[in-house]
């Protein structure tokens, strides 16, 4: 490769896409010439820390937080979750887990669908959605 290319900032290790005769590093989606390597790309790649927007990786309090300089990003995820919660009529309790990325709630919906409100409610008890 002969031209020279741009610094490229991502918190996202780049690499390489090509759409009919263009090429382009992403994430960044930067064209760049046919015959660019990704070893010429990593070379021009900056690490930087990722900004937050609201609903998208983190929530609104979270953006704002960001927004007055005050946020700071999650470093340390729990390995396992165990919580009981109560189903919607209150009449039963659930027992919701997470160990090692896998959810399980002993609800009946959770085992048709793999996901339910109960493992949501502790997702969002513990910052994970």
């Amino acid at each position: 490769m002969k031209t020279k290319l741009p610094e490229l900032k991502s918190f996202l290790p780049p690499a390489l896409s090509k759409f009919g005769d263009k090429l382009y590093a992403v994430p960044m989606w930067v064209e760049v010439p046919i015959d660019t390597t990704i070893e010429d790309i990593r070379k021009v790649w900056k690490k930087v820390e990722p900004k937050p927007s609201p609903g998208m990786y983190c929530s609104n309090e979270e953006f704002e937080q960001w927004q007055n300089g005050n946020w700071k990003p999650q470093t340390k995820v729990s390995n396992s979750i165990t919580e009981k919660i109560k189903s919607s009529n209150g009449k039963s309790t659930y027992t919701v887990s997470y160990d090692n990325g896998n959810w399980n709630c002993e609800c009946i919906g959770f085992s048709y669908r793999r996901t339910c409100k109960h493992v949501k409610e502790v997702q969002s008890n513990h910052k994970m959605i």
